[in-house]
């Protein structure tokens, strides 16, 4: 399991930091990359369910995807926001499994 979340972090910010972000910010400000790629990270993570929980959800990714894409601006490394992102992702984990 632990795998799989580096895996899937990894991927994330590879895909949406190193990529999208780094191609929007050939045409927007760092404010408006952040807000649009957050957005879009998280409508990707969107699940049916109750819908405060899905608003819940989806707004704790909205911001989460804000502090990451800070960390990939001011690293400009993509391992360093996917250890942030895997760290909160095993941080979920914890919470869900031994709370």
């Amino acid at each position: 399991m632990l795998f799989q979340l580096a895996f899937l972090a990894l991927g994330e910010e590879i895909a949406w930091r190193a990529f999208f972000q780094k191609q929007l910010n050939k045409t927007f400000s760092i404010i408006q990359v952040l807000l649009i790629s957050s957005l879009l990270f998280a409508i990707g993570h969107f699940n049916q369910g109750n819908p405060v929980i899905v608003i819940y959800d989806i707004f704790f990714v909205f911001i989460n995807s804000i502090l990451y894409g800070i960390i990939f601006y001011k690293s400009k490394n993509a391992w360093v926001s996917a250890i942030s992102h895997f760290a909160a992702n095993l941080f979920s984990v914890i919470i869900l499994v031994f709370i």
